[in-house]
């Protein structure tokens, strides 16, 4: 941890006689700086909570799907209760704290009539709970910081949260509510570091209770609890957690609801938006196709898998269970303990938050589904590190620009040009004001001093479960690197399967006519450009379309039938459902139960036929997710021995 410079001036050295004199002048400028600390922390707290009261009272200014879940939620809990809202409301992902400070903002418009209850008035009242969060962190980075870093650094600390534009754009323009986690978490971690071990477990399970993703300070909090309380802190702080826990599930236990709350948000949020990257820039966008179904195989692990067939299910191989997801997950969780390992052996008070930041950014930059926003809770607990010297402030102030543009590209800065333009003008007339009094500033600068930050931590006693740990880390790389060589060579030897001469697939004829409603028709991939993966099972041939869609084909002179599995793409198995036809010239042939679920194998004679029409429609629910595939769709002339679900087509 960088540290300030020793004192020079000359009552810190004075000789023996002048000592008296020496600690008089010393709590003078104690005192000064305490008093103009706290002159510099009002102005910071006025400056970014005078911006953020600006967007919020301006109309319009929000995330208008965001907002539009947030007043209907809102309004359902005050309307039905607890126990109604789940039977009322068909998509809610939020755990149970945040809808219980949801159902106190109802309750408090409704102290007002309902005026409060209008879509202005409420969606002002919805975003206080996040700016208040945020001057929350704001005052535990200052408080924090002055006992680590000091007076100054530590309100550069609460600058760097409070008046960043990403924390000002993310509460008080968005409109969500992630502050309010980080504020937990940060709560948490900082207990943790004063030895409170009940009220660190307390808060932790608050965090998890309010956002899912806090789930990754976790493993810190828990690494900290026992090295320095060991067992008995980590007993403490399960007790404490587990009274929040029932305290805050009573509500929804009493109303019957606690299974519902329970499985929306924490069991059925994971594959909820089955894509690499829900508009992350994270490493999934260096794939260029960050729209992918995360559930899907890569295409090289398919064909390795298949080995020189056209289908392969989870359980024929194991390289059929490295799906975008699961290869996510295990990098994720190999991050987690890299960096757990790694600030083990020099933990130190700032190491500690840098930690803490290093894992709000893996839970950001490493698995699949993760949305642009989800960085938040780490610019949270990087600011004391930012804070400690002037090249770590650099690289967070060059993060939060990145994170910025990231959460922009979805919410675009246009509508609050006026802000930025008014928020530039006081920032210009802020300067003004410090080049005119900057010589003033210099001469009481050696009186704004504040005594060197506190020493490090001593090292506790030696841990063999924190070694075994390191070890096992270790191990794990090692394995994962060995596991990535296999399968890179796996990929690199495997090639497609031979067609059959008796075989001619869709996929490779052009048809006569195509139409489609959404998306455009892929060849040998689901619509969203994943290998088609219907069940259990990812197919190599076939074609990804959306109801509602068309493709008419000229049916080969010698094909004696047509032959595929029809289904969702899995992808979309939790919404979709639609109704599959095949018409052979212009006549209905077959017609699909409702597909959801369940994919259906198809076999239509064609024998003497000279067209053959495939066609989805959507149901009654409408289109969306709707993307049918028609896997293995193919035409077979009778001599064909193999079956589609018995292709066993050999490697070339």
């Amino acid at each position: 941890m960088n540290s300030l410079p020793p004192p020079d001036d000359a009552a810190s050295t004075h000789p023996v006689q002048g000592c008296a004199v020496s600690a008089g002048a010393s709590e003078s400028r104690r005192n000064f700086t305490t008093r103009r600390g706290m002159v510099a922390l009002s102005m910071v707290m006025f400056l970014g909570l005078g911006m953020r009261l600006w967007l919020m009272l301006t109309p319009g200014l929000a995330h208008e799907d965001d907002q539009r879940l947030f007043l209907s939620w809102v309004r359902s809990l005050h309307e039905h209760g607890i126990g109604g809202f789940f039977g009322a409301t068909s998509f809610c992902d939020y755990p149970p704290l945040a809808l219980l400070i949801l159902r106190v903002m109802g309750q408090v418009a409704s102290w007002f009539g309902d005026a409060l209850f209008q879509d202005a008035p409420l969606a002002i009242l919805i975003k206080i709970p996040a700016v208040l969060a945020d001057m929350g962190i704001a005052v535990l980075l200052f408080v924090e910081g002055r006992r680590l870093l000091g007076v100054n650094r530590a309100i550069g600390a609460s600058a760097l949260y409070f008046l960043n534009p990403l924390s000002i754009y993310h509460s008080a323009y968005w409109g969500q509510v992630d502050s309010i986690h980080a504020a937990l978490a940060l709560t948490s971690l900082i207990l943790v570091s004063r030895q409170r071990w009940g009220w660190a477990g307390a808060f932790a399970a608050g965090a998890l209770l309010q956002k899912l993703q806090s789930i990754a300070f976790v493993p810190l909090i828990i690494l900290e609890l026992y090295r320095r309380g060991r067992w008995t802190a980590i007993a403490r702080a399960a007790l404490a957690a587990l009274a929040v826990g029932a305290s805050i599930g009573a509500p929804f236990a009493i109303a019957g609801r606690l299974d519902d709350v329970f499985q929306r948000a924490y069991i059925q949020v994971i594959g909820q938006y089955p894509q690499l990257s829900k508009n992350a820039y994270n490493l999934w966008y260096l794939t260029g196709s960050p729209d992918l179904p995360d559930d899907s195989l890569p295409r090289p692990l398919a064909l390795a898998a298949a080995d020189g067939q056209v289908s392969v299910s989870a359980s024929q191989s194991w390289m059929a269970r490295l799906t975008w997801r699961a290869i996510s997950l295990a990098l994720f969780t190999l991050t987690v303990a890299t960096i757990l390992s790694v600030y083990s052996l020099r933990p130190a008070p700032i190491r500690r938050f840098a930690a803490a930041g290093l894992l709000g950014l893996a839970f950001f930059l490493f698995p699949t589904e993760i949305h642009e926003r989800y960085a938040l809770a780490a610019i949270a607990f990087l600011p004391l590190w930012g804070a400690s010297s002037a090249w770590r402030e650099r690289v967070f102030v060059l993060l939060s620009a990145l994170l910025l543009l990231n959460i922009s590209a979805v919410l675009p800065a246009s509508a609050i040009g006026v802000h930025i333009a008014g928020a530039q003008l006081l920032l210009f007339a802020a300067l003004l004001a410090w080049m005119a009094f900057s010589e003033r500033a210099a001469v009481s600068a050696r009186a704004a001093y504040i005594e060197p930050p506190i020493p490090e931590e001593p090292p506790a006693p030696p841990s063999a479960l924190i070694r075994w740990f390191r070890r096992g880390t270790c191990a794990a790389l090692v394995a994962a690197a060995g596991v990535s060589c296999l399968v890179v060579y796996l990929c690199a030897e495997a090639g497609p399967g031979l067609t059959p001469d008796s075989t001619v697939y869709v996929s490779s004829l052009r048809p006569l006519q195509e139409s489609q409603g959404w998306g455009q028709t892929r060849v040998d991939a689901s619509v969203l450009g994943g290998v088609i993966h219907l069940g259990d099972t990812f197919y190599l041939r076939g074609l990804g379309t959306h109801a509602q869609s068309r493709h008419v084909y000229s049916i080969p002179p010698d094909a004696d039938r047509f032959e595929a599995v029809v289904g969702i793409n899995r992808a979309a198995v939790s919404h979709g459902s639609a109704v599959a036809t095949i018409e052979v010239d212009g006549r209905e042939a077959y017609r699909s139960p409702v597909l959801k679920h369940t994919p259906v194998t198809v076999c239509v004679p064609v024998s003497g036929g000279r067209e053959l029409t495939l066609r989805t429609d959507p149901t009654a629910d409408g289109p969306r997710g709707d993307h049918v595939d028609w896997a293995l769709a193919r035409f077979v002339r009778q001599d064909e021995a193999d079956s589609i679900g018995e292709s066993r087509e050999p490697r070339p």
